[in-house]
């Protein structure tokens, strides 16, 4: 068949290949694909399982474009979804992907951000200091959210004084968790949002924070925070864990390492966790994903249904790659 012939015929690409020592034919390649739409004009990124050779469980693959080719795949016995990421849109998944024998094109549509409302409630003051605090850690959180493609921003940022509560004095220090439903009580809470509430130590140190769990609408910050520990205590509301046991893949600069004033990066694996997760405020309080798929995943969870939570599309720093 000449050339002509080939460009009747309808393929996937046409690539170069070798033939002797005398120059190239043209071959025409069908591959699978993956079309993203309603993206922020960002790098992208997708995770795909499905049967191929080797399997894909979770492999990545990233387009300046909104289009990916895969590979071939066909259904697997088990899971087959694609999983999309970018900047400023919602983690999206699209779960079953009907993987055939034929040429497969798979169609994502991406939302969001999802915006989140959350009040803060300073308990100690000054007022004006501690609502500056508050204002640096909203503007560190998202910057971080954004950098790091979690498809989450703020909506209302409420900040109520709670200095002059007469029960302030009595929340000075939190010092665990079993004061948290009398504190919410005697100072105030938001319904359907996450509350913060600004204290002047927590458990005897004023740069701590505590969530009082994973998954709930609760945050706790001494007065002397660092501005990115907010993005570290809601990672918990989304259920995600510390990671500082997982030495070979996490240092202090992932934002849910313990103590650290170095934190910047979200692994996919981690951002595929806080949006998927029931337990995650994402889901069970702001319904953010209503009708979408999630996924009990627990941090050392490696499956077809549950990627690595060391996962990553991008590299986080020289010292982690993409994987």
């Amino acid at each position: 068949m000449n050339l002509r012939a080939y460009l009747l015929v309808p393929i996937a690409a046409l690539v170069f290949l070798p033939v002797g020592w005398y120059g190239y034919k043209f071959f025409a390649v069908t591959l699978d694909s993956v079309i993203l739409s309603n993206t922020s004009g960002n790098n992208n990124g997708i995770l795909v399982v499905g049967n191929a050779s080797p399997p894909m469980v979770y492999k990545s693959f990233t387009s300046a474009t909104n289009n990916f080719w895969i590979g071939r795949l066909t259904a697997s016995a088990g899971n087959n979804e694609v999983v999309a990421f970018t900047n400023q849109r919602a983690v999206a998944i699209q779960n079953p992907v009907t993987w055939t024998s034929g040429v497969d094109t798979v169609k994502q549509a991406l939302t969001g951000p999802i915006t989140i409302d959350v009040s803060v409630w300073v308990v100690v003051g000054p007022f004006k200091t501690q609502s500056s605090l508050a204002l640096d850690m909203q503007i560190s959180a998202k910057s971080i959210w954004d950098q790091e493609r979690m498809g989450v921003t703020f909506g209302a940022f409420d900040i109520h004084d709670a200095t002059k509560n007469p029960a302030a004095a009595t929340y000075k220090e939190f010092t665990d968790c079993s004061m948290r439903t009398a504190m919410q009580t005697a100072i105030g809470k938001d319904a359907g949002r996450i509350n913060i509430y600004i204290v002047d130590l927590v458990q005897g140190i004023l740069g701590r924070g505590q969530a009082c769990g994973f998954g709930t609408d609760f945050v706790v910050v001494g007065s002397s925070a660092g501005a990115e520990l907010l993005a570290h205590e809601i990672g918990h509301d989304f259920t995600l864990e510390h990671v500082d046991t997982l030495a070979a893949d996490f240092d202090q600069t992932n934002v849910m390492y313990s103590a650290s004033d170095t934190r910047q990066y979200f692994t996919e694996g981690q951002l595929f966790r806080a949006h998927l997760a029931g337990l995650s405020t994402l889901n069970w309080l702001y319904n953010a994903r209503t009708g979408q798929p999630t996924r009990t995943c627990a941090q050392l969870d490696s499956s077809d249904t549950c990627p690595p939570i060391a996962k990553r599309i991008w590299a986080d720093g020289a010292k982690y790659p993409p994987n």
